[in-house]
């Protein structure tokens, strides 16, 4: 639910593919994914949609 709460408040999302997430979301269009324990990919995709302006209000539009 923190995850649709987050898109409706126009909040870039970063997400683990569970719970079904991966049947709403889609990487890189409407949010980021990464793979359970891996912390090297969720420093990437924070690191990625820090730097990136464009890709944020993308994702959350």
């Amino acid at each position: 639910m923190g995850v649709l709460d987050g898109l409706a408040y126009g909040i870039p999302v970063i997400s683990t593919p569970v719970g079904g997430v991966e049947h709403v979301l889609h990487h890189g269009k409407n949010c980021l994914m990464f793979n359970t324990h891996n912390i090297d990919a969720l420093t990437n995709a924070l690191e990625q949609i820090m730097g990136d302006e464009c890709l944020r209000k993308t994702m959350v539009h």
